[in-house]
């Protein structure tokens, strides 16, 4: 009964709590809002089933999520919450995983609960987007909040905890670029703290500094404290990210160890656009070697041009904010894989392209809203169905639960996750066997 009682409490709270709340809300908006608000929820849920349906009807652990988050929860209580992984701090992350074993709910139930948290944080991040696109007073709202979710990029980040962090910071960016939208003081107190767990949730503050320190100089004398706080933050967070990467958990490396290709920079552009937009794709199979090379790099220039005109039409004030973010984001990533950055590529790696596609969509969005009509809509969903393989993904089956009953049974040491090779060795004295 007691456990009962605790695994209704995390599911009411990770699950029908925002929910209830955001109900609530929707009873005092106009019909319309609350019409573009069930529409935002349904397209969430229709294209996180798309890209990941596994994880609805057969929820499994992905490596950190357990392994790392889980299992230092369990041996440091609240100080995990401090401890860096890859070379920064995880703070959202690790709040969710702290709330669901103070509760101490079953190990049977952690996928689902892992799932249904990033379920409400994707949709709560396309919520806050939305309300960015109603303060900007854009026509296409609904495709302004919802552009990350049907970026052409690998599905590797959608429905994994651990890899929400990518899609809240991109709110992160968004609040930036900008501004305080919100109506009253309780929802501007409650943003401010959302933004300090995300300024310490992975190195992304320390990308958005740059962007932000030069807003803060551009508009200093319209700033008053209260509206300089949040960025103040995200400053803040920056500087703590950055002495963690250089200074306290160095050297962790994410190269690709195999030769490098030749122009392997030139190669890197070269290398998406002909997975991404013509061969690769399927669409011209038969163009490969020489000219497929030579046909990728002649369209550098155009789409360097198409970039630039968009970059240019796009009506808001701080879009420099996106142009500044996106490069460091990208030069971090060159930086990183340099000189084998050419092999990882956006249908095959998301989360490296996911800030420079993402802001490429945000000023598209906003340079073509007066004329955006079906056809760009239709145009750009051609394109997404014929890369739709690239875009969906499942976790193999590992049997979590048979795997608990047998390591409970001490039928074997250790409990296989996803990717394959990592293990999870859980403490037998907090498990039962039955979930």
């Amino acid at each position: 009964m007691h456990e009962n009682c605790r695994l209704i409490i995390a599911i009411w709270v990770t699950f029908a709590a925002p929910n209830t709340f955001i109900c609530m809300q929707l009873l005092r908006l106009p019909a319309s809002k609350t019409r573009d608000i069930v529409i935002l929820f349904v397209l969430v849920i229709a294209i996180l089933m798309f890209r990941r349906f596994d994880a609805f009807t057969n929820p499994q652990i992905w490596a950190e999520d357990c392994l790392i988050f889980f299992k230092q929860v369990e041996e440091e209580g609240v100080k995990s919450l401090f401890i860096p992984y890859s070379g920064y701090l995880l703070l959202m992350q690790r709040l969710v995983v702290l709330f669901f074993h103070s509760l101490s709910v079953s190990y049977f139930i952690i996928p689902v609960l892992y799932n249904i948290t990033a379920v409400i944080i994707t949709f709560l991040v396309v919520y806050g987007m939305y309300e960015s696109a109603v303060y900007m007073k854009l026509k296409h709202k609904i495709a302004y909040a919802t552009w990350f979710l049907f970026m052409p990029v690998a599905p590797d980040l959608t429905m994994i905890m651990g890899a929400t962090g990518w899609y809240a910071n991109l709110y992160l960016l968004n609040y930036i670029f900008v501004g305080n939208t919100f109506r009253n003081n309780a929802i501007y107190a409650l943003h401010t703290l959302i933004i300090l767990i995300l300024a310490l949730t992975q190195p992304f503050s320390l990308f958005f500094s740059p962007a932000t320190l030069l807003m803060l100089i551009i508009e200093r004398k319209e700033m008053t404290f209260k509206k300089a706080l949040p960025y103040i933050l995200v400053l803040a967070g920056g500087a703590t990210q950055f002495v963690h990467i250089f200074y306290i958990d160095t050297g962790f490396y994410r190269g690709v160890p195999v030769p490098p290709e030749p122009n392997h920079l030139l190669r890197l552009f070269t290398n998406n656009v002909s997975q991404m937009f013509f061969f690769r794709s399927g669409v011209f199979p038969f163009a490969i070697g020489t000219f497929e090379r030579i046909m990728s790099a002649v369209m550098l220039l155009p789409i360097a041009g198409v970039l630039y005109l968009i970059y240019k039409k796009a009506n808001a004030r701080r879009k420099y904010v996106l142009l500044i973010s996106a490069s460091v984001c990208f030069m971090a990533f060159i930086k990183t894989y340099w000189p084998n950055e050419s092999f990882v590529l956006a249908l095959e790696n998301a989360r490296y392209y996911l800030f420079p596609f993402a802001c490429i969509g945000w000023l598209t969005i906003i340079a073509l809203d007066d004329r955006m009509n079906l056809f760009y809509i239709g145009a750009y969903f051609i394109f997404f169905w014929v890369h739709r393989n690239h875009m969906r993904y499942s976790l193999g089956d590992k049997h979590w639960k048979k795997q608990l009953i047998e390591f409970y049974d001490h039928k074997r040491d250790a409990i296989d996750i996803n990717p394959d090779g990592w293990k999870f060795v859980p403490d037998r004295s907090k498990m039962r066997k039955t979930p």
